[in-house]
């Protein structure tokens, strides 16, 4: 009686290498593309941002004293919380820039953003702080 496990030992090694090669080039394959993919998308949503940057500038009505619960508030409102999109390739995460700008002998904050991200610093603006322009 012979046993199973030497007709195995005595194949060819080509045998078990190949296959495991081509699953292994193809694991990498699927490692390697999607983030890669994810960059070239994320690159076209930025260029066609770009092409329509607000700025916004915040001045706040005379008076109003100033909060700290209601300017972290605002600064969390500008997380734009989901991907955006132009259309089906170009989508990404929206870039925000906030800045601290002199205006008239006066600080006042600048928002960068664009088209779609403008839109809900308004509302935000507008709900937080109402009055202001």
């Amino acid at each position: 009686m012979t046993s199973p496990l030497i007709p195995i030992l005595f194949l060819d090694p080509g045998v078990f290498v190949q296959p495991l090669a081509a699953i292994l080039g193809m694991y990498g394959i699927v490692k390697v593309t999607g983030p890669l993919l994810g960059r070239a998308r994320q690159r076209g949503y930025d260029g066609a941002s770009a092409a329509e940057a607000v700025r916004l500038v915040i001045s706040t009505p005379t008076g109003l004293v100033p909060d700290r619960d209601l300017a972290t508030e605002l600064i969390r409102a500008l997380h734009p919380r989901q991907w955006r999109g132009f259309d089906a390739w170009r989508t990404g995460w929206p870039s925000t820039e906030l800045r601290v700008v002199r205006r008239r002998d006066e600080l006042a904050w600048e928002v960068v953003a664009n088209r779609q991200i403008a839109d809900q610093v308004g509302h935000a603006l507008r709900t937080l702080y109402p009055g202001t322009e």
